[in-house]
């Protein structure tokens, strides 16, 4: 079983990234989404990244409100 897995990485810092690990990382999963939300696949795919990058930079935005001084 293959993973779908999203890194986004912190810009002029190629080894320091977060990962996001996403549920429907199958591609039977990816096929019934498909049927379910009547989205191609691809579609599937750029919304969760998306949702991936999104929860990112929240986390990104709370752990830097908490390290300011």
């Amino acid at each position: 079983m293959k993973k779908l897995i999203v890194r986004v990485y912190q810009r002029g810092n190629a080894r320091k990234y977060k990962s996001c690990r996403l549920d429907t990382t199958t591609h039977e999963n990816l096929q019934k989404l498909s049927e379910l939300w009547d989205m191609s696949i691809l579609q599937i795919i750029e919304k969760l990244t998306n949702e991936a990058l999104a929860k990112v930079a929240n986390d990104d935005q709370k752990s830097s409100k908490e390290t300011r001084f």
